[in-house]
């Protein structure tokens, strides 16, 4: 019994994505792009719709996060594993992969596991190792939203402004609410899974062994402490080709803090 229940919490699902179609006649190798943390696909639209005419894009969202389906765990073996399913619906048989926090290490853990399916990888501002607890705000702004009495964003936006003073930070949070048909909020993130397995996704990606022997990028935020210079020996080590770019005047949000530099960096790497 215990066997099959494993078998059941392992099993992957079908996530859901925002297509890109590639325009007729381009042969470059899709492009898979896996988001963050409390993210969805459609963080990355202005991203996919810019790159678009080079190639065909996938844009998923991980599981617990979007509109994909929700699972009590959330190893990144597991989440690796979502993603080569997903290869094989669409008929992948390589691509070039990009994850920003979160989805760096899903995608680390996926080249690591699999290099053959994918040609290129790029990890924006996540670096393969542990680290300490750095949402705790989330979790209590979150905690804060009584669904249950609030009739629009705007109300659950006053809740928490003294939680979360940034309003980026709060307008990227509350788009995980959502509203059924009789107008009842929920989110949309399935939030016991995440913080039940919040230490597994605090950690690093775990493929003993393994390395990525083929290029890889990594795009570091001036401003973030996410990619610290002690960083990139494991860096090295695990992705002896890797690349790192520093975005100045850019936090953690690469892609959309300086979203025309990351732009050019990230062309410059798949046109190689």
């Amino acid at each position: 019994m215990g066997f099959l229940l494993a078998e059941r919490i392992f099993k992957s699902m079908q996530l859901e994505y925002d297509h890109y179609p590639a325009p007729p006649g381009v042969t470059a190798e899709p492009l898979i792009l896996l988001h963050g943390l409390f993210g969805a696909a459609i963080n990355w639209r202005y991203i996919c719709q810019a790159l678009q005419p080079g190639r065909e894009i996938y844009a998923l969202d991980l599981r617990n996060h979007g509109r994909s389906p929700h699972a009590a765990s959330m190893t990144f073996p597991h989440m690796a594993r979502d993603v080569f399913e997903f290869m094989a619906a669409k008929r992948l048989s390589s691509c070039d992969l990009l994850g920003h926090s979160l989805g760096g290490k899903v995608a680390m853990q996926a080249a690591l596991e699999r290099p053959e399916q994918f040609i290129r990888l790029i990890v924006a501002d996540i670096a393969p190792k542990q680290y300490p607890p750095r949402h705790d705000d989330i979790f209590e702004a979150i905690d804060a939203v009584d669904r249950s009495t609030i009739g629009s964003r705007q109300q659950a936006d006053e809740l928490i402004k003294d939680i979360l003073p940034d309003q980026a930070t709060r307008l990227f949070l509350l788009t995980n609410l959502r509203r059924d048909d009789a107008g009842k909020f929920s989110w949309r993130i399935n939030m016991d899974a995440i913080r039940k397995n919040y230490s597994i996704i605090s950690g690093p990606p775990a493929v003993p062994g393994a390395r990525y022997d083929k290029p890889a990028l990594f795009i570091k935020g001036a401003r973030s402490p996410y990619i610290k210079d002690e960083d990139r020996a494991e860096i090295q080590r695990l992705f002896p080709r890797a690349e790192l770019r520093t975005i100045e005047q850019s936090g953690h949000w690469v892609h959309t803090e300086q979203p025309e530099e990351f732009l050019k960096i990230v062309r410059e790497f798949l046109g190689k």
